[in-house]
């Protein structure tokens, strides 16, 4: 290889060199800047109330950790009827363990109709989730807007501390009694001892929950 043949291999590779750090440099600065953006919005967020109904429990459920409660969900998912539709923002491994149930991402990053359009609960009962695995407790707005909608609670049976979030199954599903059936397998394995229908949530109308646990 002649003198001059190494010498433009080497300024190539400066070059190379240079750009790639260049972008790393200037990767990291968006991030910094995205992140103290998003850091911003987070600080002057309004955090919406998570109240408005009771369970006639005494005791709550014991605590499981997101993992955990993934898998329940995901397997939930991988044993009910083909097509049936899962709400949900966290469907991460429910989406990989349960490909045959179609997946509603409240949240847009993959779902065409809450990408193009503001997550509104009209909108998402248009939909008819036959399941719903409560959006992360993040998203206050999107609870808030579930949990004050009549829809939900004239439609669904909701258990509010199940598996992290809150599970709602769709009473007029066509595969009601089925999920409900399964769904109650994945609650024993997970709260053993606990009985499903002390936590079936109940709306607090005229302040009815007043000597009940709220979430």
């Amino acid at each position: 290889m002649g003198p001059e043949i190494s010498e433009t291999l080497a300024r190539g590779v400066l070059l190379r060199t240079g750009l790639a750090l260049l972008l790393l440099w200037g990767g990291a600065r968006l991030l910094g800047a995205a992140g103290r953006l998003y850091q911003s919005r987070a600080q002057t967020q309004t955090v919406a109330r998570l109240d408005g109904y009771c369970v006639p429990a005494a005791t709550p459920l014991p605590e499981l950790d997101s993992w955990r409660s993934s898998q329940e969900i995901a397997r939930f998912a991988a044993e009910s009827p083909a097509g049936t539709r899962f709400a949900m923002s966290e469907h991460g491994l429910v989406g990989a363990l349960a490909p045959e149930a179609e997946i509603i991402d409240v949240l847009g990053l993959h779902d065409p109709i809450f990408a193009r359009n503001t997550f509104t609960s009209p909108l998402l009962w248009r939909r008819l989730p036959d399941v719903i695995w409560m959006p992360h407790p993040d998203h206050t707005r999107m609870v808030r807007d579930i949990l004050d909608s009549d829809d939900f609670w004239q439609g669904y049976d909701f258990y509010p501390d199940a598996f992290s979030y809150g599970v709602a199954l769709r009473k007029d599903s066509p595969h009601f009694s089925l999920l409900q059936a399964l769904f109650a397998a994945r609650w024993q394995a997970a709260y053993p001892g606990f009985r499903l229908t002390d936590h079936l949530a109940q709306r607090d109308t005229l302040n009815s929950c007043t000597e009940r646990r709220y979430r």
